[in-house]
């Protein structure tokens, strides 16, 4: 510029200019030329263009995730995590809703609030848990979808899905199986075996459909057993039934039982169990019972003669409170004739409980006292008594034991025998304490009288008034003791054997656990 056109000649040009605004408006702007003509006079016009915005549709992305994308089966809680991007290349978004088609309306659940604005390219995340279950093999799928409208109040949307596979807990069940009695007599019977079946899976119920004994079959219907059975979870079925067990003695029977089924994921699954039977020898006939106790008779020149001594020792010595003490008693028959119906007794000290008794002749009876009957000892016999016992108390334990026989027997100095034991240990003393009862003389004579002379001590001295009971062959008397805590009591045992005194009026620990033993023996033949 300026430039000259001659009469119908043109002139053209162009120019480059921004042009805004939102879609649906319009951008118009004017053009004016103006000059002057070659006479002089001014010469002008103008014109107009116009530029149209159109709209460009605003987008949003949806991602959705979930943590963990596996649960083990029946489910648990899963984390979803939500991100909405404004992926318009212009318009601002607002999100005004924020769904799961399971969970429902997401505003106020975990982190994520609605409603939020987004500028072109900006993110928005959030997230939420969410209960998952299902059984094994399954999946969980739900849908997340969000709504808006862009600035130009055009709609947005869109929607993404997160899965959760749910995976299989192995099912398991166990199976016991016991036998009662749990040993027999050859050549057999009947024994009771009982079977439980136990769901020990986590998740699964079980259908237990077959029951089966590898020696007895199929147990549907056999005593209480019958299938199929469903079990839940941490459930039992228990039941029994009866077979026929046999076979030599010293032999066993074993059979073991089969629960086979499936879970509720229709995998199959086993257990067993086996129960033994001892089959025991059948055990030798009793021994014959000892003689029987001779009648008195009246003495006589030529009567058998015996000496029974009767031995005492004890293992170990000191022993522990608590622990085993094993008394051995030897009894021996001196001659010069032989000895029948020989009897032992052993009165345990009281601070004692008996554990066992065993005998190499004869038979033994355990308790407070020990009674044998060893039968007859020829002249040079012995006999071996093992006595099992555990102190409960520490100090010092006597024990003493007595030996008689039938015939007569001119010394008695060796008819008893008495050992101490030092027992170690804490020493507790008795909440109240017991009166202790010694008694005099070691034996008396059958058929003859005398006196069974008793002293009964406590810690400060005798004890008066306890009542004393003196109990044996063909002897039941009773005494009280006088202020100083003794008593004679006057007996005639007509034949030999063992007398028993006790305390019969104090208090049940004591009157049991405090007796002594009398030996009644064969006085020797007197000729005139």
């Amino acid at each position: 510029m300026p430039f000259a056109l001659a009469a119908g000649a043109s002139y053209s040009c162009s120019f480059s200019g921004a042009v805004s605004g939102n879609a649906g408006s319009s951008h118009t702007d004017v053009v004016t030329a103006s000059g002057t003509d070659d006479d002089g006079n001014p010469v002008s016009d103008d014109d107009d263009a116009t530029v149209a915005l159109t709209d460009v549709a605003g987008s949003i992305e949806v991602t959705k995730t979930a943590a963990p994308t596996s649960l083990p089966e029946p489910g648990g809680s899963a984390t979803f995590s939500v991100t909405v991007k404004n992926t318009s290349a212009v318009d601002a978004v607002t999100i005004t809703s924020l769904t799961d088609n399971v969970y429902g309306n997401l505003d106020g659940k975990g982190s994520c609030d609605v409603p939020f604005a987004l500028a072109a390219g900006a993110s928005y995340s959030c997230s939420f848990s969410g209960a998952v279950s299902g059984n094994a093999g399954s999946s969980h799928t739900d849908v997340v979808t969000a709504s808006g409208t862009d600035d130009d109040g055009n709609p947005v949307s869109d929607d993404d899905d997160a899965t959760v596979a749910l995976t299989d807990v192995p099912s398991s069940i166990t199976v016991v199986k016991t036998a009662t009695p749990a040993s027999i007599q050859e050549p057999g019977g009947n024994v009771s075996f009982a079977v439980s079946v136990k769901n020990t899976s986590a998740v699964d119920s079980v259908t237990i459909s077959s029951l089966a004994d590898d020696v007895y079959g199929d147990l549907n219907g056999k005593g209480t057993c019958a299938v199929p059975q469903t079990l839940q979870p941490g459930a039992s079925y228990d039941c029994s039934f009866t077979g026929a067990v046999t076979g030599a003695g010293g032999s066993t029977h074993r059979d073991v039982v089969t629960a086979s089924g499936f879970d509720d994921d229709q995998r199959e699954l086993s257990a067993k169990d086996d129960a033994t039977v001892m089959i025991t020898s059948t055990p030798p006939p009793p021994p014959p019972p000892p003689p029987p106790v001779a009648p008195p008779e009246a003495v006589v020149a030529g009567t058998p003669v015996i000496d029974l001594a009767i031995r005492k020792t004890d293992r170990p010595d000191p022993v522990l409170v608590g622990a085993r003490l094993t008394y051995t008693l030897t009894v021996r028959n001196l001659g010069p004739d032989t000895a029948t119906n020989v009897r032992v007794a052993d009165a345990l000290p009281a601070a004692t409980n008996f554990v066992s008794v065993a005998t190499g002749q004869g038979t033994c009876t355990g308790g407070r006292v020990v009674r044998c009957s060893l039968g007859t000892l020829a002249k040079g016999d012995s006999v071996v008594i093992t006595v099992v016992v555990r102190p409960t108390e520490a100090g010092v334990l006597l024990n003493t034991a007595t030996v008689v026989g039938t015939e007569a027997e001119p010394n008695t100095a060796n008819n008893q025998s008495s050992t101490p034991t030092l027992v170690r240990g804490p020493i507790r003393p008795p909440a109240a304490a017991c009166p202790v009862l010694t008694v005099q003389p070691r034996s008396l004579s059958a058929g003859r009288r005398g006196l069974v002379k008793v002293l009964v001590a406590g810690k400060s001295g005798g004890v008066r008034g306890v009542r004393i009971l003196v109990k044996g062959p063909g002897v039941y008397k009773a005494a009280t003791t006088n202020r100083r805590g003794r008593v004679a009591i006057s007996v005639k045992p007509p034949r030999t054997g063992i007398l028993e005194i006790r305390m019969t009026n104090q208090p049940a620990r004591c009157g049991t656990r405090r007796v002594g033993v009398v030996g009644v023996i064969q006085p020797p033949s007197v000729t005139g």
